[in-house]
Parts: structure tokens; sequence; C-alpha cells
């Protein structure tokens, strides 16, 4: 098998009609769908910048040789007795202008399953091709937090300055390993600052498409990088789909008890600990999702209007 890493992407030729210029000193976002994308915050933040920004696609990586179609089956449609339409997996690199003018990058789509290391040395390739000096990852974490709250990101970065002021945890845990944290652990590595932030996501919302969490992540990256975006409609998201959840909520006692309890726990942690995220051995003490009755389970599986970036499916 061959091991280079090039053969796993492909550089696209410049369109005349969106030329992108080789710019140096630039941010390479990646906001990768897999294992930690609770609430699709990721995929919502990403799709959110590809919609409401200038964007040109520069690379695309070989997603066949990098995914298990066994564990991650891509949708296939079928309507009147054909199969219609195959939603095909993809992996991309674009080019994006932000609100100011500011050129930078964004690695978007599904999470590689195989080759981790392979997959981790291309995107180094190219983000050294295009000129990347901070590499930023954009990740969602199942808590036990309320979506009454302000959501909770945590930064994290080898390079304690990177993340100086972000909210951070500095405890320990160990977690099962991702394609998109190895990528931030490597490019730290070999010499390009690297970072990501988590949103912590509402156990009771991971399978919905929460925009709240994925607001929080671009408020982070604007915050430590400069960038600036255009979120009045994901603003407008969160007040819809907070609405909807809202009203369900207010439909069970049983259910109001459960996120008053979520929120008491959470309003006494941030009283005594402003600064700190609450150590996960904390947050795991809060009510789990069995706990909240079966009430609650069938309002989880009554998923909001799309949001930015979903599909109408």
């Amino acid at each position: 098998m061959n091991q280079d890493p090039a053969q796993l992407y492909q550089i696209e030729p410049e369109d005349p009609a969106n030329p992108w210029s080789h710019h140096g000193g630039l941010v390479l976002v990646h906001a990768l769908e897999g294992f930690l994308d609770a609430g699709q915050a990721p995929k919502l933040a990403a799709a959110h910048l590809v919609e409401s920004l200038p964007a040109t696609m520069l690379a695309t990586f070989d997603i066949d040789v990098l995914l298990d179609y066994r564990s991650r089956r891509p949708p296939l449609k079928f309507a009147k007795n054909s199969f219609a339409h195959y939603e095909e997996p993809t992996l991309r690199l674009y080019g994006l202008t932000d609100s100011n003018g500011t050129p930078f990058l964004l690695l978007s789509g599904l999470e590689p399953d195989l080759m981790w290391e392979r997959f981790v040395a291309a995107v180094e390739e190219v983000a050294r091709h295009f000129g990347v000096t901070r590499s930023i990852g954009l990740s969602a974490l199942s808590m036990t937090v309320p979506h009454t709250r302000p959501p909770i990101v945590m930064a994290h970065s080898l390079d304690p300055v990177l993340i100086a002021d972000h909210r951070k945890y500095d405890g320990e845990a160990l977690i099962s390993g991702s394609a998109a944290a190895l990528l931030e652990l490597r490019l730290a590595q070999h010499g390009i600052p690297s970072l990501g932030f988590t949103a912590y996501v509402p156990h009771y919302l991971t399978n919905a498409g929460y925009p709240a969490s994925a607001l929080g992540l671009l408020e982070q990256v604007t915050q430590n990088s400069g960038l600036v975006f255009p979120l009045d409609a994901l603003h407008e998201a969160v007040k819809t789909t907070h609405g909807q959840i809202d009203e369900q909520v207010s439909a069970s006692d049983e259910v109001q008890r459960a996120i008053t309890s979520l929120e008491d726990q959470y309003d006494g942690y941030s009283q005594s600990a402003e600064d700190e995220l609450p150590p996960l051995s904390d947050l795991e003490e809060l009510p789990s999702a069995e706990e909240l009755g079966a009430q609650f389970e069938r309002f989880l599986a009554t998923r909001p209007e799309s949001a930015p970036g979903e599909d109408d499916d």
C-alpha cells in the first residue's frame, strides 16, 4: 500500500471565476463530523460558514479510503420502487473570507475512521501548502448541562498561551481518541500552533441539531483568532430551537423538575468557580437521561425544525 499522504488528497484547479491566492498567515478551522459532534455542533458551524461567507473549494480528501462504511452507512433514498439518491460522504477544504475580508481555511466533512496518521500528515501537507499558521478544531461533547444556561465551551491546547483567555478544564480524563483530536495534537507537535474548542451539549439534545453550541464555538473562534462571522442566522436559530424545547418542557411537570435540578447544580458550580469548568466527575452526577422519565424520552425523540446547515429530511 502506498503510504504517501499526498495520495489522500487532491488540490483543486483554480476557478477563474473565484480565484484564491496563496495567502500566508492563515487560520485553519477544522470541524469534523464523527465522534465528538454532539448536537451536530461542528456540522452546523461549518455549514453556516460555507453558506454565509464567500467560499472556494481548494482540496478534496479521498473519503472512500478513509471511511468505514459498515459503521457509518451514508443515507440512500429509496422512492418509487428504486434507489433514487445517494448522499455521498465528503471531506473538503474550503478557502473563505470573513466579514472583514480576512481569508481563512475550513476543513469540514466526515471524520476519517481509518488511516488517522496518514490523514493527519495529509492535512499538515495541505496546511503548509496554503500557509497555515494556526489551527483551531471544533467539537462537541454530550454532557448533563441544561439548555437554559449559556453553553459551556472548553478550550484545549498544548500551548497554554493560546488558550489563556478561554475557559479550560485543568483536570485529567482518559477519553476515547478521535482523528480530530489527533490532528490537533500532531499539528502542535510539528510546529503549527494548534488549539481546539469543545462545546458541552445538553445530553438530552445530543441527537438533535443544537445551534446554540455551534454559535458558542464560532464565538470562541472569533475571540481567539479575530475572524469575524455573520451570526444573525444562528442567533435566530437558537431562539427558535429554544422556543420549541421550552414548549415541550412546559408540558410536563416531571421534565420541568429535571431541568430545574440541572439548573441548580449548574448555577451552584458557576457561583463557586467562575473561571474554571466543572470537573467531569461532578457533571456526571447530574440526572441521567434515563432518570428524566419516559415522557422526557418521547420529547427527546421530537426533532426541532431544521437549523441552518441541516437537511430537510
